[in-house]
């Protein structure tokens, strides 16, 4: 089956603005805040999502799989956490 590509399009801008909320939420300014919470963000949203997989499909046969998604799922969304932080710009000062 082909991809549908406009909800994968879709789901990753969608992402992009939950961490971005998460982020402005949890005040993160510097990219080392962007690197910690993005990591904190990414983990939990991939055991939830993974977790749910595992609990009602077949996709998953034993936690290893699982493990690894959540490593990537960490390491994407911290890169991804410390570009967003980066391209917020800096406050005016008056």
């Amino acid at each position: 089956m082909e991809m549908v590509w406009w909800a994968m399009i879709v789901s990753c801008l969608v992402y992009a603005l939950f961490l971005t909320l998460f982020l402005k939420g949890l005040g993160s300014k510097t990219w080392l805040d962007g690197i910690k919470t993005g990591a904190l963000f990414g983990c939990l949203f991939a055991v939830t999502i993974d977790l749910s997989f595992y609990s009602m499909t077949t996709m998953y046969s034993s936690f290893t799989g699982i493990l690894v998604d959540v490593i990537a799922a960490s390491i994407s969304a911290a890169i991804i956490g410390v570009v967003i932080v980066l391209t917020w710009g800096k406050p005016k000062t008056a």
